[in-house]
């Protein structure tokens, strides 16, 4: 099939040579259009829409390489999501629980050389007994210092706590609110798709009635009941109240009232029927359910998120604290520095012992940084791992189209085995002529209807032949076809020695791209030819010699030459004789055949018995050839 756009195993192939040259990006980088899982999700894309431009080429190869390919850039896919979520595995239970486990350590160590500090200090004011109050203060101040980091650290848990809440509680308002969508989508769905009809009925419905249609019909054909049930109760009373004739009056309008009444509680129970099949009641207090989950839901969502704004508001008083405390804990400091030399001395090894602290700071910060990069590492390769199992996600539609196809492939390979002619009854040999009919049949689908089906003779030209096909040119599934071509032998069929006859099936099968098993969008044409041949001999020639007694007589002077080609009564050469030469009298060779003969020899009346022989045998022979030929065309 010759094709002027650029083939769909060429696009497979650009695909698939861009697949490989993304695959040394790392399993973290940032997803974009170019890298790896991108490139394979649009290889599997476009094998899908190569294998459906393959089938409607009727590239049958082509379809089944594409749906290969397919399967290859969706493993591929996956092979990269498995690879991500690994990567992502070790990450969390290597590097990032070591980066933690070393955070810890300096915050440990941070904390000996903080203690550290605060003995030098202690030991400084112990030698001084006359700065007893300066140190008491000093001492004062560490407490107070103490009591506000740990008032810190327990808001800051609190606050961890609100956040992890706040996080449960949006969860379950996402539950909620998607049980309320779905109860809400059940509801409005169609009668048709929840009592299972064929989608072929959904597709072809312009207006189909809704769930939440019913309920509303139901509703107001209640309300419609209890209406003619008060005018039936008015109608009693005011037949009970009526006289005289104004009773009979009321009596009709009471009748018609209850007919009325009875008409709208039979529509009543029908609509209620139609609702117990669907559910339509338990979809309606469904919706009212999860309407009322959902609003529970948010208000907790609500609370937990008040909660923990107050936890963070806590936070930072409790900073404010700390950084009082702090600068409370430098001034007694600095107090009991004043007291001496022996002061100053302590507070020498004070200094030592705060330069250690801020060296455990500064190693303690490089380890939360290490391990800070990692969380954010960490979650690039979350974010990542959520946007291939979208990418596989995306390809459920193309999977199905690719299933689709393979099964209409094997649909239409079934249905070349089944369209195949056959013969009714070939003739025998015939001559130049002779009148032949020959009757050929197929059998179509047994799956599917044939349409566009038309029967042609290719061969000998300008026969047409009799089918029993419908005007429409479909053909039911499981119906077959009788086709008859009457032909007159030609003189030149002998030349040939056979005649051949070869007829062409030409049709459509509902398969193909747009046709999801079900509906006639697209058609993939199928065709069918046979051919059958016989015999054809020419007419049989027979070379007669009559034989001609000539009575005996006395010879007479006068001779007569005949020339052999003198009378058209001779005997003519063909092509069946033996070919034998006869042989000629002594004497006469290179000369015309001669015959003698005088007046006198031959009878005057009557006829010569001696000529009755040879035309019996003619007779017969002519009837035996007149019932071989009959035999022969029969």
């Amino acid at each position: 099939m010759n094709m002027t756009r650029l083939r769909a195993s060429a696009a497979a192939t650009c695909a698939a040579a861009a697949l490989a040259v993304g695959a040394s990006v790392p399993a973290f980088a940032d997803v974009a259009p170019e890298d790896p899982a991108t490139t394979a999700a649009n290889a599997a894309h476009a094998a899908a829409e190569a294998a459906n431009q393959a089938f409607i080429d009727g590239d049958w190869d082509e379809v089944l390489a594409q749906a290969e390919a397919f399967g290859s850039a969706r493993d591929s896919l996956v092979s990269l999501r498995d690879a991500a979520a690994v990567a992502l595995a070790d990450l969390e239970t290597g590097e990032l629980a070591d980066a933690l486990a070393a955070f810890q350590d300096a915050k440990t160590d941070r904390r000996a050389a903080q203690v550290a500090r605060n003995g030098a200090k202690a030991a400084a004011d112990a030698q001084q007994e006359v700065k007893d109050a300066a140190r008491v203060a000093r001492n004062k101040a560490v407490t107070a210092k103490r009591e506000a980091e740990d008032t810190l650290a327990a808001a800051q848990a609190t606050a961890l706590e609100r956040e992890t809440a706040v996080g449960v509680a949006a969860d379950a308002a996402v539950a909620a609110e998607a049980q309320e969508r779905a109860a809400e989508e059940a509801f409005h769905a169609t009668i048709a798709s929840v009592v299972g009809a064929p989608a072929w009925w959904q597709q072809i419905n312009d207006a189909p009635v809704h769930v939440s249609d019913l309920s509303g019909a139901y509703d107001e054909a209640v309300a419609t009941l209890n209406s003619r049930i008060q005018a039936v109760a008015d109608a009693q009373a005011a037949y009970d109240a009526a006289r005289g004739l104004d009773r009979i009056g009321a009596s009709i309008a009471l009748g018609i009232a209850k007919g009325v009444r009875d008409v709208a509680q039979v529509r009543v129970d029908a609509i209620d029927r139609m609702m117990l099949a669907v559910d339509g009641h338990g979809k309606k207090q469904a919706v009212a359910d999860t309407a009322a989950a959902a609003n529970a839901a948010r208000a907790e969502l609500s609370a937990a998120q008040a909660a923990h704004g107050q936890a963070n508001a806590d936070i930072e008083h409790a900073r404010a604290a700390l950084e009082a405390a702090i600068a409370d804990h430098a001034v007694k400091a600095q107090a009991n520095k004043d007291a001496g030399d022996e002061l100053d001395r302590l507070r020498a090894l004070q200094a030592q012992a705060q330069q250690a602290l801020f060296d455990a700071d500064a190693i303690q910060d490089e380890k939360e940084a290490i391990y800070l990069a990692l969380v954010a590492r960490q979650g690039e390769g979350a974010d990542a791992l959520a946007r291939m199992n979208e990418l596989l996600e995306g390809l459920a539609g193309a999977e199905r189209e690719v299933a689709d196809r393979v099964a209409d492939l094997a649909d239409y390979r079934k249905a070349q085995t089944e369209i195949v002619w056959g013969t009714d009854a070939a003739p025998g040999v015939v001559h130049p002529g002779d009148t032949v009919s020959v009757a050929f049949t197929i059998p179509g689908s047994a799956d599917y209807d044939l349409s566009g089906v038309t029967v042609q003779v290719v061969s000998p030209a300008g026969l047409t032949p009799v089918c029993d096909i419908a005007a429409d040119g479909v053909v039911p599934a499981g119906a077959s076809i009788a086709c008859t071509v009457d032909y007159e032998v030609q003189q030149a069929d002998v030349d040939h020695g056979t005649v051949t006859f070869e007829v062409l099936l030409e049709g459509f099968l509902p398969l193909g791209p747009g046709n999801p098993r079900a509906t006639m969008v697209n058609r993939a044409k199928i065709e069918a030819t046979h051919s059958v041949s016989f015999d054809v001999e020419a007419l049989p020639v027979i070379d007669t010699v009559v034989p001609v007694d000539v009575p005996a007589a006395t010879p007479v002077d006068t001779a007569v030459d005949v020339p052999a080609e003198a009378s058209d009564d001779a005997p003519e050469e063909s092509d069946t004789t033996s070919g034998e030469e006869t042989e000629e009298p002594a004497g006469t060779e290179g000369s015309a055949p001669t015959a003698t003969t005088t007046s006198e020899a031959l009878p005057t009346t009557g006829g010569d018995l001696g000529l009755v022989l040879p035309a019996g045998i003619l007779v017969v022979l002519g009837a035996g050839l007149l019932v071989s030929r009959r035999f022969l065309q029969a």
